[in-house]
């Protein structure tokens, strides 16, 4: 697939010596680190290839006829929620561990080389969980026989539409930057880190969605528009207009409505607010696509 993943930056403020340092310290052990991350994410990359070649790109998925989500798709995403839940919990101790470490949390007895040091050692044992998180999805996925494009689907209508969640969630100071960088940022207002963060993903999410419904009306082979499709239509139009849109904002058509109804409960215990951005990790290599 050829995506490029992202990269640790930390703004310490240390000068060229300390990264000098830094490499002299790594050494042999840290190459054979990094060689151990690079290979992590091989793997991912490979597992979500798979799940793109039986099940097609996310953005070739298309929603039932009738607008519905079968319960037995619903169950399929939970159980994908369920298999992926440790490895997000061991990544959200992790970030949680990093923004320890910068604004407010930030040690106040080290030198910004010691600073520099254990936000690395941390930043650097983070790396190969988010590759574990997306190769365990891509197994879960494939177990449970869901392309991504579907998983993207119910978990924006489910979490976002439905349940109000808000697309902004993830950490406080570990942020996305240009070009797909993970920043620590210690001195940016998490307010904004949030606003910036709801932009981007309500965006990624329009995105998806315009093409997502699009196949609806395509594959739609009745020759009166039935309610659903008449629905589908008017919020395309209402994504092109509002790029930040949150897909169906004024109310859900009654056949997702009553396809999620049954698994509110379960849908809520399953919802991650930290992890929420790492959902759309491999956005970055479609969405140039689209």
């Amino acid at each position: 697939m050829g995506k490029e993943y992202p990269k640790w930056l930390v703004g310490c403020g240390v000068g060229c010596l300390a990264v000098l340092v830094v490499a002299f310290i790594l050494g042999i052990g840290g190459f054979l680190a990094m060689r151990k991350v690079a290979g992590g994410f091989q793997e991912a990359q490979k597992a979500v290839s798979r799940v793109e070649s039986e099940f097609g790109s996310p953005e070739g998925y298309s929603p039932e006829p009738d607008g519905r989500i079968p319960a037995d798709r619903m169950e399929a995403f939970l159980a994908v929620r369920d298999a992926t839940s440790s490895v997000r919990a061991n990544l959200g101790t992790r970030v949680e561990e990093l923004e320890a470490m910068s604004g407010d949390g930030a040690p106040r007895n080290k030198s910004g080389l010691q600073k520099f040091l254990t936000i690395m050692r941390s930043g650097v044992g983070t790396i190969p969980r988010i590759a574990e998180f997306e190769r365990n999805r891509a197994d879960a996925l494939t177990a449970n026989r869901m392309g991504l494009g579907e998983y993207w689907y119910i978990y924006t209508l489910a979490y976002y539409s439905s349940a109000k969640k808000d697309p902004g969630d993830g950490p406080k100071r570990v942020h996305s930057g240009d070009n797909e960088n993970i920043r620590i940022d210690g001195h940016t207002d998490p307010q904004e880190i949030r606003e910036a963060r709801r932009s981007a993903m309500s965006r990624r999410v329009d995105r998806l969605f315009r093409r997502i419904l699009e196949n609806a009306v395509k594959d739609s082979k009745s020759a009166e528009k039935s309610p659903w499709i008449q629905a589908v239509e008017k919020e395309l139009t209402a994504l092109e207009e509002d790029r930040d849109r949150i897909p169906w904002a004024d109310g859900l058509p009654p056949p997702i409505d009553e396809s999620l109804r049954p698994f509110r409960e379960k849908l809520d215990q399953s919802y991650d607010p930290v992890m929420n951005p790492l959902e759309f990790i491999e956005f970055g290599h479609h969405g140039d696509q689209w």
